[in-house]
């Protein structure tokens, strides 16, 4: 991956579609601002081995310059997975609803996959899962702290919701997938 930073022309601001987490997909001299992980994911498929160059929105200052990072298709395939681990049902079942309600009042920048399951750990018995395209991580971090998630408290575990010392837990008492805004797209 590779930043850059790309000025913003002029006193022009970044438009509403133009967020951190988001992608610009240059193909056949086309450019496509602003989409969704899935989107670009979409465009691969459909692109018949097409050259296609990918940006990911890393961050959108307040005059509206973005700062860039170069994605190869390939990169948008993996996953990460985080976790939160409560002593209580009670607790977990609070911040799984906590976090379906913050994504209707201002969506994630990408689909999130969110799982509340039991677990068997030292001090946990049930854990709230999210698992998110990996190239997105650090935009769903920003997301999860502006709506009010303590993410030092999260752990990262591999894509089959290991965290390397213990058990995955058993499958999942509730899940759902939160969906991106696409109506600025």
């Amino acid at each position: 991956m590779t930043k850059s930073e790309l000025p913003s022309a002029g006193a022009r601001k970044a438009s509403s579609s133009i967020a951190a987490g988001r992608f610009i997909v240059i193909r056949a001299g086309q450019k496509s601002t602003g989409l969704a992980h899935h989107q670009v994911v979409g465009l691969i498929e459909s692109s018949d081995g097409a050259d296609l160059t990918i940006y990911h929105i890393h961050r959108v200052d307040e005059a509206g310059r973005l700062e860039l990072v170069g994605v190869e298709p390939a990169e948008l395939t993996a996953t990460s997975v985080f976790a939160l681990s409560f002593g209580s049902v009670q607790e977990a079942r609070r911040q799984y609803d906590d976090l379906e309600e913050a994504a209707r009042r201002s969506p994630p920048p990408c689909r999130v996959g969110l799982q509340l399951r039991r677990v068997q750990e030292s001090g946990a018995s049930h854990q709230v899962g999210l698992a998110c395209p990996a190239v997105c991580a650090d935009s769903i971090l920003h997301w999860l702290q502006s709506a009010g998630v303590e993410t030092s408290d999260l752990s990262q575990l591999d894509s089959d919701g290991h965290t390397g010392h213990g058990s995955a837990g058993e499958p999942a008492v509730r899940q759902v997938e939160l969906e991106t805004d696409l109506s600025s797209t």
